[in-house]
């Protein structure tokens, strides 16, 4: 008796999910109005207008920037020593590394051409 309770419960619970589930997948907003697809062309034109208002703010801010180069004359950043390491030339690859390998025994170029 117990067992039979328990699967009514689970499929009513199941039932329940659902019915939320598909309300919540498919409810109305109420600003889109009437129709299921509305773009709203005012808000993306104010949008993009506020975004490059804020991009012409920070463009004129860094025009007005003046950089101090006395900085690069300092004794002690002028004593500064380099400790980097001189990487070697390196040979370069294929022109095309796609493309198939010309004069070659490989396992690649072995074996017979399917369509013949």
């Amino acid at each position: 008796m117990f067992k039979n309770n328990k699967i009514i419960l689970l499929v009513l619970l199941a039932i329940i999910v659902a019915f939320f589930g598909y309300s919540y997948m498919f409810k109305k907003d109420s600003s889109s109005g009437s129709s299921d697809l509305s773009v709203d062309s005012n808000a993306e034109t104010s949008e993009q207008a506020i975004i490059g208002k804020d991009l012409m703010v920070a463009i004129s801010k860094l025009q007005s920037l003046t950089l101090d180069d006395t900085f690069f004359q300092d004794p002690t950043f002028v004593s500064l020593n380099d400790f980097s390491v001189p990487i070697a030339d390196q040979d370069v690859g294929r022109v095309n590394p796609f493309s198939p390998i010309t004069g070659s025994s490989g396992a690649g170029s072995g074996g017979k051409k399917s369509g013949n």
